[in-house]
């Protein structure tokens, strides 16, 4: 887990989608800036994208449910912060998802 005093909440993120996806936002970031460092918390690493477990997502916010968290998820991605793709898993009936920075148009 991470030190509780890391987050660095985007206030454009806060203002357009809330203080829950900013905070999300800014863990994400940390993980993907720490790249296969997070492989030994349970995450996964691979050609610059990050399978991250929402329960690991849960205990660095442990005020929020998977469900919240899974959510706030959501938002980000819909809103174009990182990108989205379950096409790396191994298995088809794994519906895990892998995130990276949304690339530029």
């Amino acid at each position: 887990m991470l030190p509780r005093n890391f987050f660095n909440v985007s206030a454009e993120t806060a203002k357009a989608l809330g203080i829950g996806p900013a905070l999300v936002e800014s863990i994400i970031n940390q993980y993907l800036s720490y790249g296969e460092t997070m492989n030994q918390f349970g995450c996964e690493y691979r050609d610059g994208w990050m399978r991250i477990p929402l329960d690991l997502l849960q205990r660095e916010m442990e005020w929020w449910s998977i469900a919240q968290i899974s959510r706030h998820v959501n938002a980000c991605v819909e809103y174009g912060l990182f990108d989205s793709t379950t096409h790396l898993n191994e298995s088809p009936i794994d519906k895990s998802k892998w995130y990276r920075w949304k690339e530029a148009a």
